[in-house]
């Protein structure tokens, strides 16, 4: 799954990891990835208030991501 957030993408594996990309239009740069959840995800991320959340079958996990 991707998606956007202030000019980025956020990809979210199905092996459980968080790659945040910087996208144009001649490629992407990966600009950072953590193995976030176990594998698989279960459902698309989303962005709310500032932090990013993500599950797998068991576990809601959510992380900020704004800056002050």
């Amino acid at each position: 799954w991707l998606i956007a957030a202030d000019g980025m993408l956020i990809a979210a594996c199905e092996s459980g990891e968080l790659v945040l990309l910087e996208a144009s239009p001649k490629g992407y740069t990966e600009r950072g990835r953590f193995a976030a959840l176990a594998k698989p995800l279960r459902a698309a991320p989303a962005l709310a208030e500032g932090f990013l959340f993500a599950r797998d079958s068991k576990t809601l996990g959510a992380w900020k991501i704004k800056k002050e």
